[in-house]
């Protein structure tokens, strides 16, 4: 389990991608990226929680396993998000060849979106059988003044994603059985059509711990 037991002030965070020395396995997007991503300006580590401070129309990603990712398992992160509008929240698992075959996604939604949707399989054109499905929601708000663990436990058969150990999403069909790398990627709204948020905008999206074992079927993490 990864704690944030050492801070790192904003301004800190490399903007070229790599990890601060005290996290040297949490890689980032690089400053610039895609014009929305510059964690020189936005992570912080402070009071034992991994900070986003969105502001100026800047987000960032990070990627708290580098590059390397992992086949099966429990994953488990403990966040929570201030309400605010024009950002998104994206956390995922993406393949680790940058080849998009399927994707697993979840918490996400808007900040403004008080219960985000759960874990959904995403699979690529060729075997396009199971989509996100926004209706489902996780039964407490991730704008909680407390943290929430989101848990995906995959193995070869199926992926299950809990909130707090209560199953929300179960996906049986077109399991991924190729490693994939987590990543904590907080980015502009879906909702602006590819507009800038509002740089007068600001909030915060907070990551407390990231758990993995390779075991899929340990007792699901509980706040």
């Amino acid at each position: 389990m990864q704690e944030f037991t050492t801070p790192v002030a904003r301004g800190q965070w490399p903007g070229d991608g790599r990890g601060p020395s005290a996290y040297p396995q949490y890689l980032s997007y690089v400053d610039g990226t895609s014009g929305k991503y510059y964690p020189s300006d936005v992570l912080s580590v402070h009071d034992g929680v991994l900070d986003w401070y969105c502001h100026d129309s800047k987000a960032a990603a990070v990627l708290p396993f580098g590059y390397q990712g992992f086949t099966y398992g429990t994953y488990t992160v403990r966040m929570r998000t201030d309400n605010f509008p024009q950002y998104h929240i994206a956390f995922l698992l993406w393949p680790v060849t940058d080849q998009w075959t399927h994707e697993l996604d979840g918490p996400e939604g808007e900040t403004t979106d008080t219960h985000p949707y759960p874990a959904v399989l995403q699979s690529g054109p060729q075997n396009p059988t199971f989509n996100p499905d926004g209706s489902r929601k996780v039964p407490q708000s991730w704008n909680d003044a407390e943290f929430h663990d989101y848990t995906w436990q995959w193995t070869r058969d199926q992926v299950r994603f809990y909130q707090d150990g209560v199953l929300v999403s179960t996906a049986t069909g077109n399991i991924p059985n190729q490693a994939m790398r987590p990543v904590l990627q907080v980015e502009w709204s879906n909702r602006l059509g590819g507009a800038r948020p509002d740089p007068s905008i600001t909030g915060h999206v907070y990551v407390d711990a990231v758990m993995y074992d390779a075991d899929p079927n340990i007792a699901v993490p509980v706040v």
